[in-house]
């Protein structure tokens, strides 16, 4: 494979001065008035064309400022880098844009610095213009445009010049979920096409999904690089460490416990799980009588390790953890639904479709698991969950409806399933097995 970026020993160093005066004292007393902030140490990186990496780490490890350098934002204190082939950014919110131009006139002083001849610009403003959706807004000057449409702007003008290196820090978040998933069709599209990308994500989840390679910093260090899943894997396992020092873990540790390997074997017993942040991201929305607490609601993978990631079609189960309070009516079902990003149930479970009626179990501490194959699109889904006694719909006396909501939880818990594993097209939600024959028609209409 062909290298098209080529960094070596990259170091930044910035002066921090206590006072601006400090910088003209410095001259004249010729004795140092400054602090020196490291943001990036010796960093090595050698990029394939065609590579898609994402670059992990918290906030000042120093992704920002390695994109930078590699873009030609900012110039290296030491070390050197070549970079083959033209390079796209969409950096700091706005960059490059002059506030007083109107969106129109920023998209061609974006063109023309990007080599864009008049023939050149003509052929791409319309589409720029089109997938921004800014409307009548275009014409008017960035100043009177919120941080969404900005990004908006800032998008379109970088995925539209045809790069043959994207590079994209996570300025994606500031924009509606509904641009941010046009924006993610139109970076698989360039990665279709072989595109060089390079991402910076504090999100473990969007490095899975869109990159192959991934590379974590720490304090403007390089500690891991490698595939992208094991790289996501360890930043995830580093910040649950990091929050379990900051007195921020679940009351209690859940064990790894294998999920069964079929529905009718009864669950094995787990440690009991009260988890904090469950509850903060719940409560504002949780409806219900109280009889029965829903305490977590954890992702677990086939060898029972908790995740927030699954590759299409494994196994997996949806484990539910509550207590029930009081004595129960007949017929309490826990009841888990799965909905994509726009909040839209496409797959809902029922424990007593499977013969789990809670009320027999009487008072108690309990998690019920909702084991499945994980045949979903590619993509980002939510777990409602909602604890209730039912009654037969006189319609239909396999229909249940609710009768009594105990608890009611939703926003808790979230996971993604990655494209690993597909076995051709999805387009809708769920992936079915299926079967298409094809047979020759009678020349004869049938009419």
């Amino acid at each position: 494979m062909t290298s098209v970026i080529e960094a070596s020993q990259l170091t930044k160093r910035y002066r921090v001065y206590e006072q601006p005066a400090d910088r003209i004292k410095e001259i004249f007393l010729r004795r140092p008035l400054h602090r020196e902030v490291v943001a990036l140490d010796d960093v090595s990186i050698s990029v394939q064309r065609g590579e898609r990496i994402g670059l992990l780490g918290v906030n000042g490890a120093g992704k920002s400022t390695l994109l930078k350098i590699l873009s030609g934002v900012l110039s290296p204190t030491r070390g050197t880098v070549s970079v083959t082939g033209s390079v796209s950014a969409l950096l700091e919110l706005g960059a490059g844009f002059s506030k007083e131009l109107s969106g129109l006139d920023n998209i061609r002083q974006f063109t023309m610095l990007h080599g864009f001849n008049q023939r050149a610009h003509d052929a791409v403003v319309d589409q720029i213009v089109q997938f921004s959706e800014l409307g009548h807004f275009i014409r008017h000057p960035l100043k009177t445009y919120s941080s969404g449409m900005i990004t908006r702007l800032g998008f379109s003008c970088a995925t539209f010049i045809d790069p043959e290196i994207l590079i994209v820090d996570e300025a994606l978040s500031v924009g509606d979920s509904y641009f941010q998933n046009k924006c993610l069709h139109k970076i698989r599209t360039l990665l279709e096409h072989g595109i060089t990308f390079l991402y910076v994500s504090h999100s473990p989840d969007a490095v899975r999904a869109l990159c192959t390679r991934g590379i974590l910093l720490e304090r403007g260090r390089k500690i891991a690089d490698g595939t992208s899943k094991d790289v996501s894997n360890l930043y995830s396992s580093l910040q649950w460490a990091r929050c379990q020092d900051m007195g921020f873990a679940a009351d209690d540790a859940i064990s790894e416990t294998p999920i069964p390997a079929s529905a009718k074997t009864r669950p094995a017993a787990v440690a009991f799980s009260v988890s904090p942040q469950f509850a903060a991201r719940t409560d504002p929305l949780r409806q219900g009588s109280g009889r029965v607490r829903v305490t977590n609601i954890i992702i677990v993978n086939e060898s029972g390790r908790e995740t927030d990631a699954v590759a299409f079609g494994a196994r997996v189960a949806i484990r539910v953890f509550f207590e029930v309070l009081t004595d129960l009516n007949s017929r309490t079902a826990v009841c888990v639904g799965i909905a994509d990003k726009r909040g839209t149930e496409i797959i809902h479970f029922n424990s007593l479709d499977r013969g789990i009626d809670i009320e027999e179990y009487g008072r108690g501490r309990y998690h019920t698991d909702f084991i499945f194959d994980a045949q979903l699109a590619p993509g980002e889904y939510s777990v409602t969950c909602g604890v209730n006694s039912m009654k037969p719909s006189p319609h239909a006396a396999r229909l249940l409806l609710v009768d009594s909501l105990y608890d009611y939880r939703v926003g808790g818990t979230r996971f993604e399933v990655s494209p690993h594993g597909l076995p051709g097209s999805v387009w809708g939600k769920v992936y079915l097995p299926y079967e298409a024959a094809i047979g020759q028609c009678d020349l004869v209409d049938a009419g």
